[in-house]
């Protein structure tokens, strides 16, 4: 899971909510996962959405998750309980 396939929910909620005709213009959040999915379908439709919010994104779950537990690590070499 890097984002790709999350895509399809973004495509399958906007699909959804341009067949409303009461929904106005379109802003995306996403946080996490969410924010990398966002992302990547913003870059193949940039014209379907009027503003990108996105909170905690990341380029590789497998650096995050390095980066991550190395600094639980310290923290718990310091004598830290979080």
């Amino acid at each position: 899971m890097r984002g790709e396939q999350e895509q399809e929910d973004v495509q399958t909620v906007m699909a959804h909510l341009k067949r409303d005709h009461r929904i106005g213009p379109i802003a995306l959040w996403g946080r996490s996962m969410g924010g990398v999915a966002a992302l990547l379908w913003t870059a193949k439709h940039p014209n379907d959405a009027v503003a990108l919010v996105v909170d905690s994104a990341f380029a590789s779950l497998d650096r995050l998750i390095q980066v991550s537990t190395r600094a639980q690590l310290s923290r718990l070499a310091l004598g830290g309980s979080r």
